[in-house]
């Protein structure tokens, strides 16, 4: 239901003011965080050319040591919490390894850690959509593009915020000719569109940030675009969708949110490094450095100057018996002619050692590095205490849980995206997905459909450390179960190999391959019958002239274990059979080759024949044409009948 002229305008007019405040809130802070990108891509602050400006690379080396030891990727897991709801749940999990892996959650796990360290925040923004019939999305939201209500809090801010939005989204006018926009709004800004707009801006935040890396400030914004920000906040009662253009004031969708996402839950997640309970914006590591890499910066030039002087040195002398002033500056083998004694007319200044600023120096180090978790072993250097390598290991793992496990905001964001996956399958899963679970009968293939996201699941979060200790026990518990499993002659016996290899730590295709000798080099081709039955999803495809039994078998699977159009259905069985006359001449192919190294093999086998005494008897083969037909008979009995339309 579309908002009427009136509540419109209102509505847009409260979006101004809300956006106005978030960015009066996050303002300061981007002070903070300028003098953090400064120390860590290393720009210096003008000085005089005749003193040091050394930089040591305090907050760099802090930050890496702080991925370093945080890098494991987070593992997250839906648990039943119903027992109708047991099944769903491995399915549940497949599916967001797969769109895990696709989007490479791992890399921007890291990618947020960094901005967490450097900042204080990180922010996600999670979404799906029914594109090819579900796609689902994560992404990671600079800071600087990020405002939210000030009375959001730092302990679950998505949940208390009244309003937040994501800024500096650049749209061309081309792709806003949907329908879901306004065109009569979308027409209006585009007349009022001009080349490089206001986005060069020198005192913009991101071009600030990009003057610490020494980048050019020119960032061209083309005549076609608008830059839009997306706004979600509460008016009358519910939830709204607003993009606007904060420059002209003028909105090109308004909606509510339940009818953009199915639900009103904000498409956002967040964790802090260090939370309070008042606050959303708070110091991150970065910002702790500040002042002592502005020390040691100065102890550090210092030292380089104090060097500098006590090796020139400077001179006192009697201007009126030093005829020739160039001739104090230092030289080989120089000499200076006065007119007079030169112990009375020159003296040396001396200066004093600076060993005690370096003193300073290392316990700023130690005091900064205890206090935040960063110390010796951390950086990955044993203390002076002789130690074994668990030993060591033990204090690194120690450094990680400290900075990782420990941050309960961090756990409680990871959740908040698996419950926002789980809301994307449920309203925009609109073709089911196909995923492989390791069942009772061994791996198999499920599928996936938007009921199975309306259970009741528990979300378990743990770490990669975490995880590689349960892979252990895991491990060292199956296999002792495994040795009275195997005597049990009840029990599935396949379902253990393929457990025991999958414990072991081998992928499918491995387990595959080592449970099924018997295809070994048929893989290739029964993958080809896997990426055919997707094609054939949309269109029909022509028979693959290599087909083996193992290949049709892989349409014939795809049938019977999948819910499928009856149009789509029909067309696999189609193809399948169609590829029956390809096997029966592959079969034939590869018997007659099979016959033929056999007879090879017997030829130069045979002894040599005696001079006397009765001849060996020849190797007899049965006639060549004979293998071929029966396996025709075979495969033309086993073929597929296709379906009576």
């Amino acid at each position: 239901m579309q908002l009427s002229k009136t509540k419109r305008e209102a509505l847009l007019t409260q979006v101004i003011e809300e956006r106005s405040h978030a960015l009066k809130y996050r303002q300061k802070r981007e002070n903070k965080w300028a003098e953090v990108d400064d120390l860590y891509f290393g720009k210096k602050k003008a000085s005089l050319v005749t003193r040091a400006n050394i930089h040591i690379p305090k907050v760099y080396g802090t930050i890496e040591t702080f991925i370093s030891k945080t890098d494991d990727p987070p593992y997250i897991y839906f648990e039943a919490m119903e027992e109708g709801d047991r099944p769903k749940a491995p399915k549940l999990n497949a599916l967001l390894k797969h769109f895990s892996n696709k989007e490479d959650w791992e890399l921007k796990d890291i990618m947020a850690k960094k901005q967490a360290a450097m900042y204080g925040r990180t922010i996600y923004k999670k979404f799906s959509d029914s594109k090819g019939g579900f796609s689902d999305y994560l992404e990671v939201i600079d800071v600087l593009d990020y405002l939210i209500d000030p009375m959001a809090g730092g302990v679950s801010p998505m949940t208390s915020a009244k309003y937040m939005g994501q800024e500096n989204l650049i749209r061309s006018k081309y792709e806003l000719r949907d329908d879901v926009y306004d065109q009569a709004a979308v027409k209006r800004l585009a007349r009022k569109l001009s080349a490089d707009s206001e986005a060069d801006s020198s005192q913009s935040p991101k071009q600030i940030r990009r003057s610490a890396l020494n980048l050019s400030q020119a960032v061209l914004t083309s005549q076609d675009s608008l830059v839009l920000t997306e706004w979600y906040t509460h008016f009358e009662g519910e939830k709204y969708y607003v993009l606007f253009s904060p420059d002209y004031m003028e909105a090109v969708r308004v909606e509510k949110l339940s009818e953009i996402i199915g639900a009103d839950e904000f498409p956002f997640a967040s964790w802090a490094v260090y939370p309070t309970l008042s606050e959303f914006w708070t110091p991150g590591l970065g910002e702790l450095m500040i002042e002592t890499n502005k020390v040691q910066n100065i102890i550090m030039s210092q030292v380089i100057d104090n060097n500098a002087f006590r090796n020139y040195g400077m001179k006192a002398y009697d201007a009126t018996k030093v005829p020739k002033k160039s001739q104090l500056t230092p030289r080989p083998m120089g000499i200076i002619g006065v007119n007079g004694n030169p112990n009375e007319i020159i003296k040396d200044i001396t200066f004093p050692d600076l060993s005690n600023a370096l003193a300073t120096y290392r316990m700023l180090d130690g005091i900064f590095d205890s206090e935040v978790g960063m110390t010796s072993q951390a950086k990955g250097t044993p203390n002076t205490k002789r130690m074994s390598a668990t030993e060591f290991a033990g204090l690194l793992d120690q450094t990680a849980d400290r900075l990782f496990t420990a941050n309960k905001t961090y756990s409680n964001c990871l959740k908040r995206v698996a419950y926002l996956f789980l809301i994307g399958v449920e309203q925009n899963l609109k073709r089911n997905q196909r995923v492989r679970i390791l069942g009772a009968g061994g791996y198999e293939w499920k599928e996936v459909s938007a009921k199975d996201a309306k259970g009741q699941f528990d979300i378990l979060i743990s770490s990669g450390i975490t995880e590689e200790q349960n892979k252990n026990m895991e491990r060292d518990r199956f296999r002792e179960y495994l040795r009275d499993a195997r005597a049990n002659e009840r029990l599935n016996q396949k379902f253990l190999d393929e457990k025991e290899a999958q414990v072991m730590g081998m992928d499918q295709g491995e387990i595959e391959r080592l449970l099924n000798p018997e295809m070994e080099g048929d893989w290739e081709i029964i993958a080809e019958a896997a990426a055919e039955n997707e094609e054939m999803l949309s269109k029909d495809i022509k028979p693959n002239k290599g087909a083996t039994s193992g290949h049709v078998q892989k349409h014939l699977d795809y049938v019977m274990k999948t819910d499928l159009p009856d149009k789509i259905r029909s067309r696999v069985l189609k193809h399948a059979q169609e590829e029956v006359g390809f096997v029966l001449k592959n079969v034939e192919y590869n018997a007659s080759k099979v016959i033929t190294q056999r007879a090879q093999a017997g030829v130069v086998a045979q002894q040599p024949v005696p001079t006397s005494g009765p001849r060996p008897a020849s190797p007899q083969f049965a006639p060549a044409a004979s293998m071929p037909e029966q396996v025709r008979q075979t495969a033309i009995a086993n073929a597929p009948v296709p379906p009576t339309i």
